[in-house]
């Protein structure tokens, strides 16, 4: 179902993104891409906001973009109705300015049509019940798909395949580096620590796009323009069909309510925020000054002048992104903030915001599994930058209060001064026999092996076990925690796309069988026997 050509992507692993910095990347990978996952296969949108009929599917487009062969009973798709008056209009349009943007014109998009009992919807009031499936219906396929990405990109910051970062957090459990506040050192933290927090980052990213997904998976259908309507219709079949969850209750609500647009957006911006930290992160941690990440070339660029560059613009593009996401969620919110209760015209303008800002996500975060397996590691300059800069000079200080009863206050001071004194000599706490001159010169006398204990900062990382630590057998418990989250996620996703894609069967084969049907009794018997 996805008619989509080839296109650009932001780099995985062995494919250079990019030739030269003047360059760049192609920021618009999002292309040509089917609008639904079922139901609507036959409209494509190009650069989500022009659609148009994908070859082959259905009739020709004919005035406002409705199409000629299609429409509900007693509907004439070139004849009168509100907004719209026929063969007259063609000719007004010129003298009205034509087109107002892509996909724009003065009477309405072509991609505001839900195709059948939506004909009406281009124009006016139209249907406003069915405005909404149009951005919901894919809106929720690019939620589930950017659900697994994120479960996915959790996944290689836990532990996963490939020789990187990512191929066993456990091996790291005991490897040392630095962690940093302030852009300064902070404590010493292990690397299965540091990586799995980004485990935990996008975990919880997983949990908002499922509360996202369940608010969009509600189904307008049958709530009419606003007060429902006096056909006995049954609003829970049409959810059946459509492979909704649920109905969408109140009918003024649901062709009012844009919140689905909003946490589609806002999580979207969610997720793009937690990439754009990860990317900020590896490319300072994969430069000269850190040289403790080395990024594989499938992630970088040359320079068309300086033959020694390997830049990150992979992730460059991820962190920069991220702006364009906010935008589209600030957008989102300001473009229902002043509207009365009910439809309005204004809504039209949501299915690009919420299109373009989830299909714009995935690209950026698929971006993340294979970047982390393909990541090596520089234990050694790692280990190497915990002596550097006093990184646990806080448990020194922890140590005077616990082992001497040094008030923390004093304990403070005293080793403030002797990181003092060693900073003027260019020197650190490996001098050990200076940092324990300095502490008897206090009044402290330190045993050699309680003192070394908590100058080496491997030995200080792993002492760090309470819960949510940084020490082996507190990062194992939350690596199992972390993993009985991704399957309980895992295990829910499945559910959804179960559910959409037995209904999507279910009514190809219905639609498989059309043609036998001579009465609405034999409609209903149909129905019966998919559904």
């Amino acid at each position: 179902e996805l008619n989509s050509p080839p296109r650009r992507r932001l780099g995985p692993a062995g494919q250079v993104a990019g030739n030269g910095e003047e360059e760049g990347v192609d920021d618009e990978a999002v292309g040509r891409t089917v609008l639904a996952r079922h139901g609507r296969v036959g409209e494509e949108v190009d650069r989500v906001g022009d659609v148009r009929p994908a070859p082959g599917a259905g009739g020709p487009v004919g005035q406002h973009g409705a199409r000629d062969d299609a429409g509900p009973a007693g509907h004439h798709p070139g004849g009168e109705r509100a907004g719209d008056r026929g063969g007259a209009e063609p000719a007004a349009r010129g003298a009205r300015g034509g087109r107002l943007g892509p996909g724009l014109r003065a009477g309405g998009r072509a991609h505001e049509r839900g195709g059948g009992a939506d004909q009406a919807a281009g124009h006016g009031d139209g249907r406003p019940d069915a405005h909404v499936p149009v951005a919901q219906r894919p809106g929720g396929a690019r939620l589930e798909a950017l659900h697994a990405a994120a479960a996915a990109g959790a996944a290689a910051a836990r532990g996963g395949r490939g020789g990187g970062a990512g191929a066993a957090v456990e091996a790291y459990l005991e490897k040392e580096m630095p962690s940093y506040t302030h852009f300064q050192h902070a404590q010493p933290v292990s690397i299965a620590f540091w990586l799995s927090h980004y485990a935990a980052v996008l975990l919880r990213d997983t949990t908002r796009l499922k509360a996202a997904y369940d608010t969009t998976d509600q189904n307008p259908l049958g709530a009419g323009a606003i007060s429902g309507t006096s056909f006995p219709i049954d609003r829970a079949l049409t959810s059946r069909l459509m492979g909704f969850q649920v109905v969408h209750e109140h009918a003024m609500d649901a062709t009012a309510a844009k919140d689905y647009v909003w946490e589609a957006t806002t999580t979207a911006a969610y997720v793009a925020n937690s990439l754009s930290r990860l990317a900020e992160e590896f490319i300072l941690f994969s430069s000269y000054e850190y040289r403790t990440l080395t990024m594989d070339d499938g992630f970088a660029m040359g320079s068309s002048m300086m033959p020694q560059k390997k830049n990150p613009g992979c992730l460059e593009l991820v962190r920069g992104r991220c702006a364009r996401l906010s935008g589209y969620a600030a957008a989102s919110l300001m473009l229902t903030k002043g509207l009365p209760s009910a439809y309005n015209r204004d809504f039209h303008e949501e299915k690009e915001l919420v299109i373009k800002s989830l299909s714009l996500v995935n690209d950026m975060v698929e971006v993340i599994p294979p970047l982390v397996a393909s990541t090596q590691i520089n234990e050694t300059r790692m280990a190497e930058l915990c002596y550097g800069n006093f990184g646990n000079a806080t448990e020194v200080a922890n140590y005077l209060v616990a082992k001497h009863g040094v008030p923390f206050r004093e304990s403070h001071h005293i080793v403030g001064s002797l990181v003092g004194e060693l900073s003027r000599r260019g020197e650190n706490f490996s001098n050990f026999d200076f940092a324990q001159a300095h502490l008897r010169a206090k009044g402290i006398e330190a045993p050699e092996d309680e003192l070394r204990a908590v100058l080496e900062p491997r030995r200080v990382m792993l002492s760090y076990n309470s819960r949510g630590g940084t020490g082996p057998a507190a990062v194992r418990q939350m690596l199992d925690d972390f993993r009985r989250q991704a399957a309980d996620a895992q295990a829910t996703l499945d559910a959804d796309r179960q559910r959409v894609d037995g209904a999507h069967s279910a009514v190809r084969a219905l639609a498989a069988e059309i043609k036998a049907v001579q009465s609405a009794d034999d409609i209903g018997k149909l129905v019966e026997k998919h559904f």
